[in-house]
């Protein structure tokens, strides 16, 4: 393994700490899943910390130039791109970023929020195996908010199809949010 990408892992883990998702496990498995998604689709060596660092901004409050010194230009700006403004209200922080994601191009910060996506969903997915439609408790705007941002998000990830990832999301959206529960039981 090339020693930026553990560098990278060193980095999210320390950065992380004890923090845990609303799942209860502990936060850094997040990061690794999506670095790991990217590597599975073809990501680029600075993609794929960006993946283990993603959140390090937003959640661990890590600096975009502590992220320049530590890694480089291209990691910190992908890491930037993904961040939300947490002062903002959820519907501005989401909007925000799904504008960004329909412009044309940069398909590397695509790929890092298709990623983001799809390991939040396969949360979700679980979530909803083991506790039914308790799951959107853990959320604070409810399972109607996260199906317009999943839906919203496929759609603008459009550019990424054929990539195993886009697809698995488009399809696990769809089972998540477009299934009725009950009959998805009885099958």
């Amino acid at each position: 393994m090339h020693s930026m990408i553990v560098k990278a892992y060193l980095f999210a883990m320390y950065a992380h700490g004890e923090q845990k998702r609303k799942d209860g496990l502990p936060y850094i498995m997040h990061p690794v899943e999506v670095a790991t998604e990217l590597a599975r689709n073809g990501a680029s060596e600075n993609l794929i910390c960006a993946g283990f660092l993603h959140d390090t901004i937003e959640d661990a409050f890590i600096t975009k130039e502590q992220l320049t010194t530590a890694f480089n230009d291209e990691i910190a700006a992908l890491v930037v791109a993904d961040s939300e403004n947490k002062e903002d209200s959820w519907e501005k922080r989401k909007s925000d970023a799904l504008e960004m994601l329909r412009k044309p191009g940069d398909r590397d910060h695509k790929m890092l929020m298709c990623a983001d996506k799809l390991s939040n969903l396969r949360s979700v997915y679980e979530g909803l195996q083991e506790s039914g439609e308790d799951v959107w408790k853990r959320f604070k705007r409810g399972r109607d908010k996260q199906a317009w941002l999943f839906h919203e998000t496929v759609a603008a990830l459009a550019p990424l199809e054929g990539l195993p990832m886009y697809e698995e999301l488009k399809q696990m959206t769809h089972e998540v949010f477009d299934t009725p529960r009950d009959e998805e039981e009885k099958k």
